[in-house]
């Protein structure tokens, strides 16, 4: 995918007050849980951006090497905020929306789920997970167990659905574009349990699959 014209946005302004300190700056090996984040990204996405507050400067220049920083001073409105921010001026064909808490999420998924957007008809892309994922079916992904968090990041969007993208606001993120576009959604199933693993607490970073 270095050479293709699609790229990822990666949200990473909240404030995860829940892990009792910057979560994105905690050790995860020799390394961060954002720097990981980061670095898996950079692998297959040519193209990249973080989204960060605007008192985040220390972490942007670290993260600076690997992607294209944008500060935004509003993320304390909500997630939706943070997403049309990272949107602002996107020329690419296809943004891929991941979050920064999300270290286990590995490469070679994130190249599976990318490839996607050059044979898809569908407007989004979203990773769904199984755990036989090379005999799932669509039908059968969406008749998953409730105890199962089956969906995923990054979310795959088309320009075409750029403009919408850049009017969100909230705490909601993308899930709206997903109910308003629920029809035209292709779900692609993947075994790495990493597309749903956040960290919100310490003991998430205990849980690496």
């Amino acid at each position: 995918m270095q050479s293709a014209n699609v790229g990822a946005v990666i949200l990473g302004a909240g404030f995860g007050r829940r892990f009792g300190s910057d979560k994105r700056l905690a050790a995860l090996g020799d390394t961060t849980v954002a720097a990981q984040t980061v670095k898996h990204f950079s692998e297959v996405f040519a193209h990249l951006k973080v989204v960060l507050k605007t008192q985040d400067k220390a972490l942007g220049e670290l993260l600076g090497q690997q992607a294209e920083i944008v500060y935004t001073d509003q993320s304390h409105l909500g997630m939706g905020h943070s997403l049309a921010a990272g949107f602002t001026n996107l020329n690419w064909q296809w943004a891929f929306v991941g979050l920064l808490d999300m270290p286990f999420l590995q490469p070679t998924t994130l190249e599976h789920i990318a490839l996607r957007a050059t044979t898809t008809t569908h407007p989004i892309i979203r990773p769904v997970f199984a755990q036989d994922a090379s005999s799932a079916s669509t039908n059968s992904l969406r008749k998953a167990p409730t105890t199962m968090p089956p969906l995923g990041h990054p979310i795959g969007i088309h320009n075409s659905l750029f403009a919408q993208v850049r009017k969100s606001t909230g705490d909601q993120g993308a899930k709206w574009l997903l109910k308003e576009h629920a029809s035209s959604i292709d779900d692609i199933a993947v075994s790495d349990a990493g597309v749903f693993m956040d960290i919100d607490q310490p003991k998430d970073l205990l849980q690496q699959p």
